[in-house]
């Protein structure tokens, strides 16, 4: 709330409350009063020291009301559609499918839409204490039958755990005596699918042994269980279509050429951004920023981005940043957020490395993919500042002499392959 002075930030603010992810200037069009009764809410209300859950709802409920806006439209589309009834605390071991998949499967199964950023928390490492509270606020405290999920990664801490613990306790506590005003009834004995209205998904992986003891204290909330989730990547695939993730059988057969040549053919302006190596939220967030910068002048059906992912060991920031970049379209570190345009086009290079990229990053094998062989390679087509480069080093002239110097490259990794086949035998 501190940082809504500056305009930018007043815009990302009212697109994460109220989901609103029309570009920057419809919003400012539009609703010219916003930025002034953001500030003046927050005055009014004294949200600066005062951490009151019902003066926060009465702010939240005036902005949405200032906006034509109530909570229930905003939960709308995330309410569950099933027959069945569910509600209250769940908790999904993933047994075969990578937790993303399952989400994203959950959420269609469940709602019939791709999930919205309110309603979801990937944790890791760097998941902040603020982000488990504000995130179990909209969870526990949600009036109507809406789904929310939480994965718990391998590198959310003892201390995260029992951080998120005592806000779950405190925040049934506070629902549990609303539910007993309204009601005239001692919730003591009820489960929490009596007096919650929402349905809450814990999700973790079933190699994950860190979390045991969070789990335990999960458990004692008489949890229930999902059965017979859909796994059909195909059924949310259309809302993705912008989105394809390219990758080679070996290295040197042109990902990267090929990515430019669909960006040029579909006469789409490019944009790099490489992704990998040491990472942090700040860093992936200022990355982030600056790639906005690049494209905020640029029309946005005329973006495409080149994801050139290198290997990293923070599979779990990674695994964050993917979900926030290609599905949720935001990203937040600390108090702030970024906004990611819905339909920019995004191709994404995976790399040819020691371990399965598409393994360790299962959301990646939910989008349309595209795999280059020795067939069907693209021919290069180097600028001169490239060729220049071969001609100094390999006194190589042209883009056919690259093409040759590549493919006799891929002969001979080809055969030190099967060499090492056979040697194995």
């Amino acid at each position: 709330m501190k940082h809504l002075e500056n305009n930018l930030n007043i815009d990302s603010f009212l697109r994460y409350i109220l989901n609103n992810i029309d570009n920057k200037k419809s919003i400012n069009e539009g609703y010219k009063a916003i930025e002034r009764n953001v500030k003046d809410y927050i005055k009014e209300y004294e949200l600066y020291n005062q951490n009151s859950l019902d003066n926060i709802s009465t702010y939240i409920t005036s902005l949405f009301k200032n906006n034509d806006k109530t909570l229930e439209d905003h939960y709308d589309q995330m309410k569950i559609r099933s027959d069945n009834i569910y509600k209250g605390i769940y908790l999904h071991e993933c047994k075969e499918n990578s937790m993303e998949q399952f989400i994203l499967n959950l959420f269609w199964d469940k709602t019939f839409q791709l999930p919205i950023a309110q309603n979801i928390l990937i944790t890791n490492k760097e998941t902040s204490s603020e982000e488990i509270q504000a995130f179990f606020h909209r969870a526990i405290l949600c009036n109507y039958n809406t789904l929310f999920i939480i994965e718990i990664n391998d590198s959310f801490s003892n201390y995260q755990q029992s951080i998120m613990n005592s806000y779950i306790d405190n925040l049934l506590s506070y629902k549990k005596e609303k539910y007993d005003e309204e009601t005239k009834e001692n919730s003591d004995k009820k489960k929490t699918q009596d007096y919650l209205d929402s349905c809450i998904v814990f999700v973790y992986d079933k190699k994950n042994k860190s979390i045991t003891s969070f789990l335990n204290e999960i458990s004692k909330l008489e949890i229930q269980t999902f059965h017979n989730i859909k796994y059909d990547n195909n059924q949310f695939l259309s809302d993705l279509k912008n989105i394809l993730v390219i990758t080679s059988d070996i290295c040197g057969l042109g990902k990267s050429e090929k990515i430019k040549k669909i960006i040029k053919d579909n006469k789409k302006k490019y944009f790099h951004f490489p992704l990998g190596g040491i990472l942090t939220k700040n860093i992936i967030f200022n990355k982030l920023k600056n790639l906005l910068k690049k494209i905020k002048n640029v029309n946005i059906e005329d973006i495409a981005i080149h994801l050139d992912l290198t290997e990293s060991e923070e599979t779990s920031i990674i695994n964050e940043f993917f979900f926030s970049f290609l599905i949720t379209k935001f990203y937040t570190n600390n108090e702030s957020i970024i906004y990611i345009p819905k339909d920019i086009y995004i191709y994404i290079e995976i790399p040819n490395c020691f371990e399965n990229y598409l393994s360790k990053f299962g959301i990646l094998n939910i989008f349309n993919k595209e795999n280059i062989t020795r067939e069907n390679k693209p021919d290069f087509n180097y600028p001169k500042e490239i060729i220049n480069i071969f001609k100094n080093m390999q006194e190589i002239n042209s883009n056919d002499g690259i093409q040759k110097f590549v493919n006799k490259y891929i002969d001979s990794s080809i055969k030190q392959k099967e060499k090492k086949k056979k040697g194995m035998h």
